[in-house]
């Protein structure tokens, strides 16, 4: 009923706990809250079917602008995933133009626009172009647990074919959810199997020394105890509950010697994740290559974000179009006092501060307009700015 919601959830899905590694999904949701992600919340549920016991299942909410509210987040962003698994077709991708078809937004928007985006960088940025644009679109900080997550369970699960991402508004970048990461014994081949995105990003030095880092430093004594802690605890409270699941997956054999395996995976990959980890990235990415043209693809962002090349410009690339601007430094930019003509749209790069002199006078033709991404300073108190037809 309305007035007694299961867990305050309006709709849900019932999932057999096997199906989930019995308690990884609990783990990972743990580790998700230290790392600052959002993750939907998995609960332990006994299900009565029509007064008959049907054992132990998985709660969890449906995806949907509910959700995403609920989240504390603008209602107004977007939540992508499959509307097929990759059991039917393999052909299936959440991450290429060829699987659009497919692709499913949970919100009432219905808005493939950012995913479009992302595509077209995934599939056609050279590596230089790729580096730029992907923190403008993608939550790093949020890609960076969310990999640390999935490295910790030895898991490849979260592929193009299952992942969900949240688009959100607020900040105009993609956000990754873990989700369905199961767990397992990491070994030596887990880069080369990982979905297109995480190998496109971390195949960058850069970016994956920062991944290095970060999981490195998740790997300290407080947290390995503290996951330890975590399981061992569930794992506790639960075995009465599966133990009387008479109807379970497993026998209450198996059922142990499972969950106590996914123990020994977790102090398994604690140990050896360390060792693979290494300076350099263990990835090597193609760049893309039009191979008609015989050249490099070229990217030609779509719509609201035909910009975002020049959203992440530097001072230099900024100034060559915008002549009228000047430097103060690596971070400042500005434009004097005078008279200027803008006859096209201006994009201030994010990471800057542009400061409009006193006495500033701005011209500008019809539909123009300056955009920033980055503050802006215009005191006219010494004397007017202008912004003038």
């Amino acid at each position: 009923p309305v007035g007694n919601l299961f867990k305050g959830m309006k709709s849900m899905a019932l999932i057999i706990a096997y199906d989930r590694g019995y308690y990884a999904e609990h783990l990972a949701d743990f580790r998700a809250q230290k790392l600052g992600l959002k993750t939907p919340e998995f609960n332990f549920a006994r299900v009565n079917l029509n007064n008959q016991d049907n054992g132990v299942y998985l709660a969890v909410e449906q995806w949907s602008d509910k959700w995403i509210s609920k989240q504390g987040i603008q209602e107004a962003s977007n939540l992508y995933s499959l509307t097929k698994s990759p059991d039917e077709d393999p052909n299936i991708s959440l991450l290429r133009t060829g699987g659009a078809s497919y692709w499913k937004d949970y919100t009432d928007q219905l808005d493939f626009e950012p995913l479009k985006n992302l595509v077209i960088i995934v599939e056609n940025a050279d590596n230089q172009t790729f580096k730029k644009l992907i923190p403008a679109i993608l939550d790093m900080d949020k890609f960076y647990g969310w990999a640390t997550i999935n490295i910790l369970a030895g898991s490849f699960h979260q592929q193009e074919s299952t992942m969900v991402l949240l688009f959100n508004r607020a900040s105009g970048k993609f956000e990754m959810i873990p989700w369905d990461v199961n767990h397992y014994y990491i070994n030596d081949a887990y880069f080369q199997d990982m979905d297109v995105l995480s190998r496109r990003i971390l195949s960058i030095p850069e970016f994956y020394g920062e991944f290095r880092q970060r999981t490195l430093a998740y790997l300290n004594e407080e947290n390995i105890k503290g996951d330890l802690k975590f399981y061992e605890k569930i794992f506790d409270e639960m075995k009465p509950e599966f133990y009387s699941d008479r109807i379970k997956f497993h026998n209450d054999y198996t059922f142990s010697r499972l969950t106590k395996r996914s123990r020994e995976q977790m102090i398994h990959n604690f140990e050896k994740i360390p060792q693979m980890l290494t300076e350099n990235t263990p990835i090597v990415f193609e760049e893309p290559f039009d191979k008609a043209q015989g050249r490099p693809k070229s990217v030609v962002l779509l719509d609201s974000f035909r910009n975002l090349t020049a959203v992440v410009s530097s001072p230099a690339e900024f100034l060559k179009n915008n002549p009228q601007f000047r430097i103060q430094d690596s971070k400042t930019l500005i434009l004097p006092t005078g008279n200027y003509y803008f006859s096209k749209d201006v994009i201030i790069p994010s990471g800057l501060t542009l400061i409009i002199r006193p006495g500033a006078n701005l011209f500008f033709a019809k539909s123009v307009s300056i955009v920033s991404y980055s503050p802006v300073i215009a005191d006219g108190s010494a004397a007017p700015i202008k912004f003038l037809p």
